[in-house]
């Protein structure tokens, strides 16, 4: 459950900030950038080496996040 936990924060932040980038938010850019960096050093070494279960649970968190950054980022366009 923490890997889906972890591919929901990534993919979250990363639709949240390609808005940020296309709208020219070059702080709020910055800001996630770096949130995205921890979180992916945080949850990459537990996909690398998991059970297919496990990557399923990647797969499914990154769909998850990526619908709710675009769904949280439209909100403050």
């Amino acid at each position: 459950m923490k890997i889906l936990f972890y591919s929901y924060l990534q993919l979250l932040l990363i639709s949240m900030n390609t808005v940020n980038v296309a709208n020219g938010r070059i702080w709020l850019s910055i800001v996630f950038s770096f949130l995205i960096g921890i979180a992916w050093c945080v949850g990459v070494k537990g996909v690398a080496n998991g059970s297919l279960r496990e990557k399923l649970q990647y797969c499914t968190g990154c769909c998850l996040g990526c619908g709710s950054g675009v769904a949280l980022s439209n909100l403050f366009v």
